[in-house]
């Protein structure tokens, strides 16, 4: 007997708050009871509002999405790559690119003579350096500095 009183007692308290937040339609939107006002849903566009105040004077604001925010990035990011993409396949088609080639170049190996004359500048550098080198340890060990 007992069971039979608690258990639809029970029903009716959980059953309770459900009934509270019940849900209405009014055309396009749903709205739903929420503490200080309520939420207005656009059932077209998924939309949600937040509408508080006084009857004939309520305030809706439109609650972010951040799906739509998490979709605007991903779209921006797409057009990104995309872009990030033809620009790799227009570099990618310039045969110049990425290679030691120059549009007059028949692509043959250096002469010797050629080789002879980039050593001979080379060695004309390094020797100037290392003098520069020897003066300014002079100067360093005679503090001319």
């Amino acid at each position: 007997m007992i069971r039979m009183i608690v258990v639809p007692v029970l029903m009716l308290a959980l059953i309770g708050p459900v009934a509270a937040q019940s849900v209405v339609r009014e055309g396009r939107y749903a709205i739903v009871p929420v503490e200080d006002g309520f939420l207005r849903l656009d059932t077209g566009t998924g939309a949600v509002s937040r509408c508080t105040g006084k009857i004939g004077r309520l305030t809706c604001r439109v609650l972010p999405d951040e799906r739509l925010a998490y979709e605007a990035e991903i779209g921006r990011l797409e057009d990104r790559i995309n872009a990030l993409e033809d620009r790799v396949a227009v570099l990618e088609k310039d045969r110049r690119f990425g290679t030691l080639d120059t549009p007059d170049d028949d692509g043959e190996l250096p002469s010797e003579e050629e080789i002879d004359k980039v050593m001979s500048l080379a060695e004309k550098v390094m020797r100037r350096f290392f003098g520069f080198v020897k003066e300014l340890k002079r100067d360093l060990d005679t503090d001319q500095l």
